[in-house]
Protein backbone atom coordinates (compact mmCIF):
# COMPACT_ATOMS: atom_id res chain seq x y z
CA UNK A 1 0.00 0.00 0.00
CA UNK A 2 1.33 3.33 -0.33
CA UNK A 3 -0.35 6.93 0.67
CA UNK A 4 0.86 10.15 0.77
CA UNK A 5 0.69 12.89 3.46
CA UNK A 6 0.78 16.40 3.14
CA UNK A 7 1.43 19.53 5.71
CA UNK A 8 2.28 23.01 5.27
CA UNK A 9 5.24 24.37 7.36
CA UNK A 10 7.29 26.86 7.19
CA UNK A 11 10.74 27.31 5.58
CA UNK A 12 12.79 30.91 5.61
CA UNK A 13 9.50 33.09 7.02
CA UNK A 14 7.82 31.42 3.38
CA UNK A 15 4.90 28.85 3.73
CA UNK A 16 6.33 25.55 1.95
CA UNK A 17 3.81 22.48 1.46
CA UNK A 18 6.28 19.40 2.72
CA UNK A 19 4.61 15.66 1.48
CA UNK A 20 6.24 11.99 1.60
CA UNK A 21 4.94 9.08 0.55
CA UNK A 22 4.64 6.12 2.90
CA UNK A 23 4.84 2.70 1.62
CA UNK A 24 3.88 -0.39 4.19
CA UNK A 25 4.80 -3.84 3.07
CA UNK A 26 4.81 -6.94 5.45
CA UNK A 27 3.95 -4.26 8.44
CA UNK A 28 6.48 -1.93 7.85
CA UNK A 29 6.63 1.70 6.89
CA UNK A 30 9.47 2.84 4.70
CA UNK A 31 9.90 6.62 2.98
CA UNK A 32 9.25 6.60 -0.51
CA UNK A 33 9.41 9.93 -2.08
CA UNK A 34 9.51 13.60 -0.93
CA UNK A 35 7.88 16.36 -2.27
CA UNK A 36 8.15 19.48 -1.59
CA UNK A 37 6.67 22.73 -3.37
CA UNK A 38 7.62 26.28 -1.50
CA UNK A 39 5.99 29.41 -1.86
CA UNK A 40 8.69 32.44 -3.58
CA UNK A 41 9.11 35.69 -1.31
CA UNK A 42 9.09 37.23 -4.88
CA UNK A 43 5.48 36.29 -5.94
CA UNK A 44 2.69 37.59 -4.54
CA UNK A 45 -0.06 35.57 -3.19
CA UNK A 46 -1.83 35.02 -6.56
CA UNK A 47 1.59 33.69 -8.31
CA UNK A 48 2.52 31.62 -5.18
CA UNK A 49 -0.52 29.65 -5.77
CA UNK A 50 -0.26 29.33 -9.23
CA UNK A 51 2.76 28.03 -9.18
CA UNK A 52 1.70 25.31 -6.32
CA UNK A 53 -1.22 24.42 -8.33
CA UNK A 54 1.42 23.63 -11.27
CA UNK A 55 3.97 21.82 -9.16
CA UNK A 56 1.15 19.61 -7.62
CA UNK A 57 -0.53 18.80 -11.10
CA UNK A 58 2.68 17.92 -11.96
CA UNK A 59 2.93 15.22 -9.38
CA UNK A 60 -0.54 13.99 -9.47
CA UNK A 61 -0.23 13.55 -13.26
CA UNK A 62 2.42 11.17 -13.33
CA UNK A 63 1.83 8.98 -10.21
CA UNK A 64 -0.77 8.11 -8.22
CA UNK A 65 -1.29 6.71 -4.34
CA UNK A 66 -4.12 4.48 -2.92
CA UNK A 67 -4.72 7.65 -1.00
CA UNK A 68 -3.68 11.18 -0.37
CA UNK A 69 -4.07 12.34 3.13
CA UNK A 70 -3.16 16.34 4.09
CA UNK A 71 -2.79 17.22 7.74
CA UNK A 72 -4.54 20.42 8.04
CA UNK A 73 -3.52 23.12 10.31
CA UNK A 74 -3.45 22.64 14.21
CA UNK A 75 -5.63 25.84 14.84
CA UNK A 76 -5.05 25.51 18.45
CA UNK A 77 -1.78 27.04 18.08
CA UNK A 78 -1.58 30.33 19.73
CA UNK A 79 0.22 33.05 18.33
CA UNK A 80 0.03 32.52 14.61
CA UNK A 81 -0.30 35.80 12.56
CA UNK A 82 -3.48 35.83 10.10
CA UNK A 83 -1.41 36.02 7.29
CA UNK A 84 0.37 33.03 7.96
CA UNK A 85 -2.96 31.38 8.30
CA UNK A 86 -4.20 32.41 5.61
CA UNK A 87 -1.50 31.60 3.14
CA UNK A 88 -1.46 28.29 4.94
CA UNK A 89 -5.24 27.46 4.47
CA UNK A 90 -4.71 28.68 0.81
CA UNK A 91 -2.44 26.10 0.04
CA UNK A 92 -3.95 23.70 1.94
CA UNK A 93 -6.98 24.37 -0.54
CA UNK A 94 -4.79 24.10 -3.73
CA UNK A 95 -3.02 20.62 -2.85
CA UNK A 96 -6.02 19.21 -2.21
CA UNK A 97 -8.46 20.63 -4.92
CA UNK A 98 -5.28 18.83 -7.40
CA UNK A 99 -5.85 16.12 -5.68
CA UNK A 100 -9.05 15.75 -5.93
CA UNK A 101 -9.06 15.72 -9.58
CA UNK A 102 -6.62 12.78 -10.03
CA UNK A 103 -6.94 10.53 -6.88
CA UNK A 104 -10.25 8.84 -6.04
CA UNK A 105 -9.43 8.84 -2.28
CA UNK A 106 -8.38 12.13 -0.53
CA UNK A 107 -8.86 13.68 2.65
CA UNK A 108 -8.21 16.66 5.27
CA UNK A 109 -7.91 16.16 8.68
CA UNK A 110 -6.59 18.22 11.99
CA UNK A 111 -4.02 16.41 13.48
CA UNK A 112 -5.83 14.88 16.67
CA UNK A 113 -8.33 13.50 14.03
CA UNK A 114 -4.99 12.28 12.37
CA UNK A 115 -4.17 10.88 15.73
CA UNK A 116 -7.69 8.69 16.19
CA UNK A 117 -7.64 6.95 12.67
CA UNK A 118 -4.31 5.33 14.35
CA UNK A 119 -5.52 4.56 17.58
CA UNK A 120 -3.13 6.79 19.64
CA UNK A 121 -2.78 10.25 20.40
CA UNK A 122 -1.22 13.14 18.50
CA UNK A 123 2.49 12.94 20.38
CA UNK A 124 2.01 9.26 20.00
CA UNK A 125 1.63 9.86 16.20
CA UNK A 126 4.00 12.70 15.90
CA UNK A 127 6.70 10.53 17.55
CA UNK A 128 6.41 7.15 14.87
CA UNK A 129 6.25 9.52 12.01
CA UNK A 130 9.32 11.28 13.23
CA UNK A 131 11.07 7.66 13.42
CA UNK A 132 10.15 7.13 9.99
CA UNK A 133 10.68 10.54 8.34
CA UNK A 134 12.19 12.21 10.70
CA UNK A 135 11.70 16.04 12.42
CA UNK A 136 10.96 18.11 9.10
CA UNK A 137 9.11 16.12 7.37
CA UNK A 138 7.03 14.44 10.77
CA UNK A 139 3.60 16.10 10.28
CA UNK A 140 3.57 15.19 6.66
CA UNK A 141 4.82 11.68 7.96
CA UNK A 142 1.82 11.35 10.02
CA UNK A 143 -0.55 12.11 7.17
CA UNK A 144 0.72 9.33 5.51
CA UNK A 145 0.73 6.98 8.14
CA UNK A 146 -2.80 7.66 8.60
CA UNK A 147 -3.29 7.23 4.63
CA UNK A 148 -2.12 3.50 5.22
CA UNK A 149 -4.38 3.23 8.77
CA UNK A 150 -7.09 4.34 6.78
CA UNK A 151 -6.43 1.63 3.87
CA UNK A 152 -5.88 -0.84 5.77
CA UNK A 153 -9.23 -0.41 7.67
CA UNK A 154 -10.84 -1.08 11.29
Amino acid sequence: MRAWGFSVGTAKKQPIVLGVEAIETGGVVTMGRVFEFPASAEDDLPEQMRRLMDAAETVFAHDTPDIVVFRLLDHSSMGRAERTTRSHALMEGVVLATAKRVIEDVQALPPVQLAQRCKTDKAGLDDEAGGVFGKKLAEAGAAAIAGLRILAGP
